[in-house]
């Protein structure tokens, strides 16, 4: 029995709260999958520091962790395909944030695509484009920080009838 099988059932028109939880938004990346990467909820099993950490996203999640391990000593590169970090946010407050962040510690590639990954023995190896440019970004880890998207699997929240 999944934990969905007892909602399987018509409920009244009055509103109801189902706290699904969420789980990482992991990017269709070729090559990442095999690499390896850690998302907010893996990072946390890491023994030791890595000394370099290839961040991808620059959302609040990716940069709070990117910032987190530029702190503790580990060289952090973001790449993300956006102009700017926090995309959702005030345009001034990510602007001061990618001010900080590349002041600190930090070196990020705005407006790159990750075209792919390879791990290459211990090292992991990025593949990056922006428009006519390529880049290529070598890290120990990779941590996908793009987000989180609700558990909505089991819960036919297209089919949900409506009564008059």
């Amino acid at each position: 029995m999944t934990p969905f099988q007892s909602l399987e059932r018509n409920y009244s028109s009055e509103p109801r709260l189902f706290a699904s939880g969420a789980r990482p938004v992991i990017p269709s990346i070729p090559g990442l999958a095999t690499a390896g990467y850690l998302t907010n909820e893996s990072v946390f099993d890491l023994n030791e520091r890595p000394r370099r950490l290839l961040v991808i996203g620059g959302g609040p999640l990716g940069c709070e962790l990117a910032q987190a391990f530029g702190r503790l000593g580990s060289q952090v590169t973001i790449v993300q395909d956006e102009p700017l970090f926090l995309s959702q946010e005030e345009r001034d407050a990510a602007q001061i944030l990618a001010e900080a962040l590349s002041r600190d510690w930090g070196r990020y590639a705005s407006q790159y695509r990750n075209r792919g990954v390879r791990a290459n023995g211990t090292e992991k190896v990025a593949h990056l484009v922006s428009g006519a440019e390529t880049a290529t970004v070598t890290a120990d880890e990779i941590l996908v920080g793009t987000g989180r998207i609700p558990n909505l699997e089991g819960l036919h929240l297209g089919n949900r009838r409506r009564s008059l």
